[in-house]
C-alpha cells in the first residue's frame, strides 16, 4: 500500500511541476489580466461570442473559444479596437464534482413484446427456434463512478476518481431448448452447457491531460490506477449428455469457480460480517495496477483523429478465496426401466455441493484499444461525428471481444445531446444521452437498448438507464 501512494505522488508531482514549469505563458496571462483589472480594466466574456462549444467529456476545444476585451476610457477618447484572445479558462468549469451510475440487463430470447400481452402463450417450438446457434445468452452490467477535476489552466488538468465497473454473462445452449421443445427425435445423442462469466472491478486513481506541440494539437490523457476484483468468475461450465440409442439417460457435471477479496463462507453461512471478514489491509493487499493512456490530434478544423489503450496491465490482482458450485458426473434422467414400465427412479435430484477453499489466481482488467475520428462539419464542437473501432483482450472468458460503434454529439451551451449504435462488449446497442448544462450543476440521463443480437436489439431483449450529475464553478 505504502508503494502505491508512493508512486501516485511521483507521478502526481512530476505531472504538476510540468504545468509550472511549461505553462509559463499562461502564467504571464493571468498576471496581465490582474493588472489589468486593477488599473481598472475590464475582460469580459459573453456566451455570444463563444463560436465553439463544450463536449460531452467536460471540456471544450481551446481553438474555438475567444473573448473580448475592453477598456473603460472617457467619452471624448476612441476605444481600441478589439482583440481577441484565448479565453485563460477553456473550460465549462474549473472545479467540478460529479457522480454518474448506470445499470443494464440483456438478452436474446425474450422481450418485453413477450411479456405485455393478455394472453402469454408458451410455444416452446418457436422459443426454441427463435435461439441463436450460440445458444440463449443473458448479461448483466454495471457501472458507477465519483470524481473531481480540476482544469487548472488551458493545457493542463487533472482529477481523482473512484468507480465500479463490470459486466456478468451465462450462456444456455440451445440443444438444450431444442431437447425441451423437439424431444429426441432429430438426433438421439445431444450434448450441451450451462456456462457463466464475468467480473465486478473497483478501482481508484489520478486522471491527468495536457496539450503538447505547436498550437496545443496533440492531447494525452494518463490515468494510473489501483483496482481490486470485487467478484470474478473465470468461464466455468456445467456440462450435460442425453442418450436415446440404447436407453434414455441424461447425465451432468460441471463446476463453477467464483473469487471475490473476502471469505464468502463467513458471509453466506454464518452470517458474520466482523472486521475479520472485511479487513481493509487484507483487502488492498490483493489489489493490481494498471493504467489508461489515450491521445489526440487536430489533423484538421474539422477533424481530429485519436486512439489509446484502456487498462494497460502492470501487476496482477491476486484473489485466494474462491467459492465453488460443484455438480458431480451423475445421471438425473435413467430410462433404463422403461421397458419393464417402472418410472420410480426415472428423473432423480441432482446433487450439489458448495465448497469454499484457498485457491490464488492472477487477475487483470480486461485491456482494451480503440481508434477513432471526429468529424466536425461547423469546424467546432457543435456537431460531432465519431466511429469507432478496437478490441478487447484478456476477458474473463479469454476470448477477444470486437467492438464498432457510431455516434453523434449535439453540444449547445445548454443542452447536450448525444446518440450512438453499434456492438460494443458483446452486445448491440443504442443508445440516447441527454445533458442539461446550467454550468454550476449538469443533469444527464441516458437510456439504451441491447441485446446480443442485433435485429433483437430493438425489440426490449434489453435495457438500461444511466444518471449523472456534475457540480462546479
Amino acid at each position: 500500500m505504502r508503494k502505491a501512494i508512493t508512486l501516485i505522488v511521483f507521478i502526481y508531482g512530476v505531472f504538476t511541476g510540468m504545468v509550472f514549469a511549461q505553462d509559463e505563458a499562461w502564467q504571464e496571462d493571468i498576471r496581465n489580466r490582474a493588472n489589468s483589472v486593477l488599473d481598472g480594466g475590464t475582460a469580459v466574456t459573453s456566451a455570444e461570442e463563444v463560436e465553439g462549444v463544450t463536449d460531452g467529456s467536460g471540456t471544450a476545444d481551446a481553438d474555438s473559444i475567444t473573448e473580448e476585451e475592453t477598456v473603460h476610457a472617457d467619452e471624448s477618447q476612441t476605444k481600441p479596437p478589439k482583440k481577441k484572445n484565448k479565453l485563460v479558462f477553456p473550460y465549462r468549469r474549473f472545479v467540478e464534482f460529479g457522480l454518474t451510475g448506470s445499470v443494464g440487463l440483456s438478452n436474446n430470447f425474450v422481450g418485453l413484446s413477450d411479456i405485455l400481452r393478455k394472453n402469454i402463450e408458451l410455444n416452446m417450438n418457436e422459443l426454441s427456434d427463435r435461439i441463436k446457434e450460440d445458444g440463449w445468452n443473458i448479461g448483466g452490467n454495471v457501472y458507477s463512478d465519483v470524481f473531481f477535476n480540476f482544469n487548472i489552466s488551458p493545457r493542463w488538468g487533472f482529477g481523482i476518481f473512484v468507480s465500479v465497473s463490470g459486466d456478468i454473462n451465462a450462456t444456455l445452449s440451445k440443444s438444450l431448448m431444442t431437447l425441451i421443445a423437439e424431444g429426441n427425435t432429430k438426433s438421439p445423442s445431444q450434448s450441451g452447457s450451462i456456462s457463466v462469466s464475468g467480473g465486478v472491478f473497483a478501482d481508484t486513481g489520478l486522471d491527468m491531460h495536457g496539450r503538447f506541440l505547436k498550437d496545443d494539437k496533440l492531447k494525452v490523457t494518463l490515468a494510473p490506477s489501483l483496482f481490486i476484483p470485487v467478484v470474478y468468475i473465470p468461464k466455468s461450465t456445467i456440462s450435460y449428455q442425453l442418450n436415446a440409442e440404447d436407453v434414455l439417460s441424461i447425465t451432468a457435471g460441471g463446476k463453477i469457480n467464483i473469487f471475490t477479496p473476502v471469505f464468502t463462507k463467513s458471509i453466506i453461512e454464518d452470517s458474520s460480517f466482523g472486521s475479520d471478514i472485511f479487513n481493509i489491509n487484507n483487502i488492498i493487499g490483493q489489489k493490481g495496477f494498471d493504467f489508461t493512456l489515450t491521445a489526440e490530434y487536430n489533423l484538421f478544423p474539422w477533424l481530429n483523429v485519436g486512439g489509446g489503450f484502456t487498462h494497460i496491465p502492470l501487476s496482477p490482482a491476486v484473489l485466494e478465496n474462491r467459492a465453488s458450485v460443484l455438480v458431480p458426473n451423475q445421471t438425473l434422467v435413467d430410462g433404463s426401466g422403461l421397458i419393464e414400465g417402472k418410472t420410480d427412479d426415472l428423473i432423480k435430484t441432482p446433487d450439489y455441493e458448495i465448497i469454499y477453499d484457498k485457491s490464488s489466481i492472477e487477475i487483470i482488467r480486461p485491456m482494451r484499444f480503440d481508434v477513432y475520428a471526429d468529424y466536425k462539419p461547423f469546424k467546432s464542437n457543435l456537431l460531432i461525428i465519431r466511429p469507432n473501432v478496437g478490441f478487447t483482450v484478456f476477458t474473463p472468458e479469454d476470448e477477444a471481444r470486437f467492438n464498432a460503434v457510431v455516434g453523434v454529439q449535439l453540444n449547445t451551451p445548454i443542452l447536450l445531446i448525444h446518440a450512438s449504435t453499434g456492438y460494443n462488449e458483446l452486445l448491440w446497442q443504442h443508445k440516447l444521452w441527454l445533458g442539461l448544462n446550467l454550468r454550476i450543476i449538469e443533469a444527464d440521463l441516458g437510456l439504451h437498448l441491447s441485446s446480443q443480437d442485433f435485429k433483437q436489439s430493438f425489440d426490449m431483449r434489453g435495457a438500461g438507464v444511466t444518471l449523472g450529475v456534475r457540480l462546479g464553478f
